[in-house]
């Protein structure tokens, strides 16, 4: 029998689990109000913050102490201020600001809360039209936030002898190639991605310090091809918002799009062969359920399957950390 990641052992384990949306809900609540950026370069009373925040001084001073119990902000006597973490990223406009993330998981609340609906129905209602402008910005500032995290893990795992051209498949912000093109100052990158989503890519590849060498191409990789010539293409978290059937449609089209030779990389939440580990890929596939997607997290023997179907051969799995993995595969 296999063993499950986690064991539930004592009431008190029970209460971390079922009670983890107070502290999230709190923080939540504390960016969605404003809270961090009020408190940007002054340390306030509850009063003040309140004032600052356009909230009733009683909520506001209990929100303020529960995020002081959370580590995010600090407190002496009556007046609170942000603590280290909270001052350098969750302050909105700053240049290491995380608010993105938090915009993108206020927004995951909802459907989440509608959970159980959606498992008794067996699928959410999918999304009708596009993303609001200010939707697409969080997710992309999420998902920025989120890469900038991995990119350096995944890029020890890589082998970038000989790539030159790169093409970065619903690339989002970039920063996978990024971290690529500061490492091999010789190449070149192609951002993929909607018409809506690359004059943000542009502002991160920016950001990165290499927008000279980062061309963005708005299209959708279910109508249009992606370009030819490429040495690597990057598919990093892509392919757990598809069926599987649409994951091998996406990787036949990198196939494509690649140079004998050429190597894909999938990287994304990969689950173990029993599909319940690691916990985060598991609660992932809830999340894409969430959303309407026909879509979840895989098994490292599925995106290998998968891959060679699309063509590809000499596939490599490895593990990046204990949440995500990489299944690289080779155009013969």
């Amino acid at each position: 029998m296999e063993s499950s990641e986690g064991t539930i052992e004592s009431m008190a384990d029970l209460m971390d689990i079922v009670a983890g949306y107070w502290a999230s809900r709190t923080v939540l609540t504390g960016h969605e109000l404003g809270v961090f950026t009020a408190l940007r370069g002054d340390a306030l009373t509850a009063a003040e913050l309140a004032r600052s925040i356009d909230c009733p001084e009683r909520g506001t001073e209990l929100l303020a102490n529960a995020l002081v119990a959370l580590g995010l902000l600090q407190k002496k006597g009556a007046r609170f201020w942000n603590g280290a973490f909270a001052a350098k990223h969750l302050v909105r406009g700053r240049g290491d600001d995380l608010c993105g993330y938090l915009d993108h998981h206020a927004n995951l609340w909802q459907r989440w809360n509608e959970l159980t609906a959606t498992v008794r129905a067996g699928q959410a209602g999918r999304p009708s039209g596009e993303r609001p402008p200010e939707a697409t910005r969080a997710f992309i500032m999420a998902m920025h936030a989120s890469s900038s995290h991995w990119s350096g893990r995944v890029m020890e795992h890589l082998d970038l002898t000989g790539v030159r051209h790169i093409l970065d498949v619903g690339g989002g912000s970039g920063d996978y190639s990024y971290a690529i093109l500061k490492q091999l100052p010789e190449a070149t990158a192609v951002i993929f991605d909607l018409p809506t989503v690359v004059p943000i890519t542009m502002e991160c590849a920016q950001m990165a310090g290499v927008a000279d060498r980062v061309e963005t191409r708005g299209g959708s990789y279910w109508e249009d091809e992606l370009g030819e010539g490429f040495d690597l293409a990057i598919v990093s978290n892509i392919l757990h918002s598809a069926g599987p059937q649409g994951c091998v449609t996406i990787l036949q089209k990198a196939f494509r799009a690649l140079v004998p030779g050429g190597r894909v990389v999938v990287h994304d939440f990969v689950l173990d062969d029993s599909a319940t580990s690691p916990l985060w890929a598991a609660l992932f596939s809830l999340n894409m359920l969430s959303g309407g997607s026909d879509g979840r997290s895989y098994t490292g023997s599925e995106i290998e399957r998968f891959l060679k179907d699309a063509g590809f051969g000499d596939v490599e799995h490895q593990q990046c950390s204990g949440d995500t993995a990489i299944v690289v595969g080779r155009r013969k």
